[in-house]
């Protein structure tokens, strides 16, 4: 039977930016996460290194004005 890895990654849009990036990876949240790389880079090097993306959510946040915008990423990987 497989055996799975799993990264669970919390993407950050603030305002209307459409180029969002990581803030959390397995619950821990990354220093200065604001200059980071944006998602598109991040998906792209987890995709060279075998990680498959099997899950996305969407979350609003600052109801009822929408300043803020998560997603959850989940990928997994073949255990080694």
């Amino acid at each position: 039977m497989q055996k799975w890895d799993y990264l669970h990654i919390v993407v950050d849009h603030e305002g209307n930016n459409l180029l969002g990036r990581p803030r959390y990876v397995n619950g821990q949240e990354l220093p200065n996460w604001e200059q980071g790389e944006n998602i598109f880079s991040v998906m792209n090097t987890l995709g060279w290194k075998g990680w498959e993306l099997v899950s996305h959510l969407n979350a609003f946040l600052g109801f009822p004005i929408r300043k803020s915008k998560q997603q959850t990423l989940i990928f997994r990987r073949p255990k080694a």
